[in-house]
């Protein structure tokens, strides 16, 4: 190891008038009109620009194509049944009840979101990279492996997005930037209702695209990140390195686990990304190389040492563990959106949940991880969630709802879908894992039926993130109401 080492006056004005435009008029109040062109026009351009900037919302109805609203909810309806479950709110809604039994334990969950750690590089699910993911390979042989799940984005945010919050990766931002996200349904959202301590540790600076904000708004009770490591082993501009943040999530998860109260604590990465650098010492290559495939390599040493000291901890028995990539490392091909670089791993392992290892190659993605873990806890809950449990059989086809910049896309039954400004849309066909999918120009009946579908999530979706609906109300139950703390 011994290589080692240690403009114009113009542009102002423009943007200050649209401030004061902004500040003056409210963007609810410039869309009075249910017709499009009419809202437009009350919405001029300034006023459009200083919305878009302020607010990073993009009009969905204005540029994307939609159904009749009743329509749009029946379909989302129809997708989003699932056995064991029931709607609980009117026929243009989507909360439902998800059954369980109470005398299920309250299982920890420890969840892990690996910054850009795709599939493409875990040996155990086909990589052509060597030796990169040996301790993630090991591990999947006493886990269940899910070998056919896809990111529903391509950032960070976007995994923040799907993975917590089950969510459709509406076109435009995620909402974890949007500005009507103070009141999102989460999976900790879920846990704290049914007594559990949340807490979310990050390696880098919460303020970074909110994520501090939109994780203490949304159902997390506590914020560890980089201001709160006070003597890290090695940081990068992005924060401290992996095996830091492990072992202080470690020490936190004992801290929880003494209260005798069961608790969920989410945990980002920041190593596996550019420069790509890590302390020296830890695994042959060396760090001043700055290359992806070692920084992916010291991702998966880190994890390994996590794994190492979990457990060592008297919590071990009774958490289940999840890890799965926040995004892929790259996106690559002619598509619209190229939905085989989205590729993600999603693990889940624990005595407490994992009696026989298996290899599970149902397609999802990252909507399905929160209803996943509630699945495998087996309690009832209330949802809004789009995603599926996949250890749930299931009357629809499984899916993926997937973005890429402008473009957002719906793949079932190897077809894919994509819709684009001004209402556009591509149609694809094969399957990802063999081959790049091929455009189609003659469609069927079941393409058609393929973008009604992926129409109607996205649109309830956006409806209601924008009438700030996507949380869990009281709603009566059998003659008593139901509390939402």
């Amino acid at each position: 190891m011994g290589y080692c080492n240690t403009a114009s006056g113009q542009p102002r004005r423009s943007i200050a008038s649209c401030v004061v435009l902004y500040c003056t008029i409210s963007i609810n109040e410039a869309g009075f009109s249910n017709e499009r062109v009419v809202g437009e026009i009350a919405k001029n351009g300034q006023f459009s620009f200083a919305s878009a900037a302020i607010t990073r919302h993009l009009d969905y109805t204005a540029f994307y194509k939609t159904l009749p609203r009743a329509e749009a909810f029946a379909r989302a309806r129809r997708l989003l049944a699932e056995p064991g479950t029931e709607f609980i709110d009117s026929a243009e809604g989507l909360q439902r009840r998800i059954f369980g039994s109470l005398d299920r334990p309250r299982l920890n969950v420890v969840l892990l979101l690996e910054e850009s750690f795709g599939s493409e590089f875990w040996g155990v699910l086909g990589s052509h990279y060597r030796g990169l993911t040996p301790e993630m390979d090991r591990l999947a042989n006493e886990s269940l492996l899910f070998t056919n799940i896809y990111a529903s984005g391509n950032r960070t945010v976007r995994g923040l997005e799907g993975v917590l919050a089950s969510f459709p990766p509406l076109p435009g931002d995620s909402i974890v930037v949007r500005h009507l996200s103070h009141n999102v349904e989460t999976i900790a959202r879920v846990l704290k209702r049914d007594g559990y301590d949340t807490l979310f540790c990050y390696g880098g600076r919460g303020l970074f695209d909110g994520m501090r904000s939109f994780a203490l708004e949304n159902g997390y009770d506590r914020f560890i990140e980089r201001k709160h490591f006070d003597a890290p082993t090695f940081t990068t501009g992005w924060g401290v390195c992996d095996e830091d943040l492990y072992a202080r999530s470690i020490k936190e998860c004992g801290a929880l686990a003494a209260t005798g109260r069961p608790f969920f604590t989410t945990i980002l990465s920041v190593s596996n990304h550019k420069p790509y650098t890590y302390p020296c010492g830890r695994i042959p290559e060396n760090p001043d190389e700055r290359k992806r495939n070692n920084a992916v390599k010291y991702s998966d040493y880190a994890l390994g040492r996590f794994f190492a000291a979990a457990r060592k901890e008297s919590f071990y028995t009774n958490t289940i563990f999840v890890v799965v990539a926040d995004h892929g490392a790259r996106v690559y091909g002619s598509q619209n959106i190229p939905i085989h670089s989205y590729e993600i791993p999603l693990l889940v392992t624990g005595p407490a949940v994992v009696k026989t290892p298996q290899r599970i190659s149902r397609l999802g993605c990252s909507l399905d991880v929160a209803p996943t873990i509630l699945g495998l806890l087996g309690r009832p809950y209330e949802s809004l969630f789009f995603g599926k449990d996949l250890l749930k059989p299931s009357e629809y086809p499984d899916r993926v709802l997937i973005n890429h910049n402008r473009d957002i896309g719906f793949f079932r039954n190897d077809r894919l879908v994509t819709m684009g400004l001004n209402q556009s849309d591509e149609f694809y066909r094969g399957n990802p894992k063999l081959e790049e999918m091929r455009r189609v120009r003659e469609l069927d009946t079941t393409d058609y039926e393929l973008e009604r579908d992926a129409i109607a999530l996205f649109q309830t979706a956006d409806e209601l993130y924008m009438h700030e609906q996507y949380l869990v109300r009281p709603v009566a139950a059998a003659g008593r109401p139901i509390s939402v703390p």
